[in-house]
């Protein structure tokens, strides 16, 4: 995640493991909440609602693929090498980056 402030494996306590862990869910969290927002841009980005089946029709779609998204997600395969969008990586990074240099200067993960 931070690959400029690297710590040695013989280094890492518990709790670098567990905040590292943290991350990776929220990442993986995150970007599954960002397809979402992809699948509702796609489906109504530039065009008018004219009536209420317009809305009735992107909640149809929108429950539709947001099963396939998940269903596509909770394979054994996709959850060892997840996908992860890098708009959510930098959002991590750029909040945490402080938390971790602390932790490579002063030895204590705190946060």
């Amino acid at each position: 995640m931070f690959p400029d402030q690297q710590v040695s494996e013989p280094q890492l306590s518990d709790e670098d493991i567990s905040f590292a862990q943290a991350l990776l869910i929220e990442a993986v969290d995150s970007s599954r909440e960002m397809g979402y927002v992809q699948i509702l841009f796609e489906k109504a980005a530039y065009k008018v609602p004219t009536d209420f089946s317009f809305i009735q029709d992107l909640a149809k779609e929108l429950c539709k693929r947001a099963v396939q998204n998940w269903l596509r997600h909770a394979t054994r395969k996709d959850l060892s090498d997840p996908q992860i969008y890098e708009m959510v990586l930098n959002t991590l990074r750029r909040n945490f980056r402080s938390v971790w240099a602390i932790r490579v200067q002063t030895g204590e993960l705190t946060y």
